[in-house]
């Protein structure tokens, strides 16, 4: 089983910037930086399985992954699960081997680790040590989705153009008939960053692409 994060950073995004550095892990990275410091570009590169670094015209996490994700498909398709946080999610290296684990033993389609600190949707908050290890459900976020391969090959074409990324978490449960999806509450990742909280520099507003997103792939 290959397992893969794939994980645009900047300058500014440190959350799992010490995971990068820490190669006692089973699992690779794939990092797309913006940034300008050559300096973070020195202590990660040679420890990520890919390291892009491009002068983006603008910063969209799925726009960019997309973009990756077409001219280095075949690097891509060589892993079995790849998890795409937000570059403001924490979590373990131990804790990330256990959720891929789990995904694994379990054959989800597309699932996520449950989140402590700013979290929207009660349903995927860490729920504490006594729960179950996960819970079936039809909506995964996102900031921190988990695709098996064949799921993120159904659904990678809806990251293209995408600015806030609203809506396109209904769009994949459609895609994915509402099935084999979960949160997983064994570990727990840790959202360091109020959500939304600027969109100002975007081209349309996030209601604006959720409605869009909904008349364009027909979900719900």
């Amino acid at each position: 089983m290959k397992n893969l994060i794939v994980y645009p950073i900047s300058n500014q995004s440190v959350d799992l910037y010490e995971n990068i550095k820490d190669t006692n892990r089973s699992f690779d990275f794939a990092c797309i930086y913006y940034g300008k410091d050559k300096t973070v570009e020195t202590e990660i590169k040679d420890k990520c399985a890919l390291f892009i670094t491009e002068g983006w015209e603008k910063i969209r996490k799925y726009d960019i992954i997309y973009r990756c994700f077409q001219d280095k498909l075949d690097f891509f398709h060589s892993y079995d699960h790849i998890w795409i946080p937000d570059n403001d999610m924490k979590m373990s290296n131990s804790d990330i081997e256990i959720m891929f684990n789990i995904a694994n033993e379990n054959n989800f389609d597309l699932c996520q680790p449950s989140i402590v600190g700013h979290c929207v949707y009660d349903f995927l908050r860490y729920p504490g040590p006594d729960s179950a290890d996960f819970r079936e459900i039809d909506f995964v976020e996102v900031m921190c989705p988990l695709f098996n391969k064949n799921s993120l090959f159904k659904c990678f074409t809806t990251f293209s153009g995408a600015e806030s990324a609203w809506g396109l978490d209904l769009v994949w449960r459609t895609f994915l008939n509402r099935q084999n999806m979960a949160v997983i509450y064994k570990i727990f990742s840790e959202h360091t960053r109020p959500a939304g909280q600027n969109y100002s520099n975007f081209d349309k507003s996030p209601s604006q692409e959720l409605g869009e997103n909904a008349l364009k792939f027909k979900s719900s």
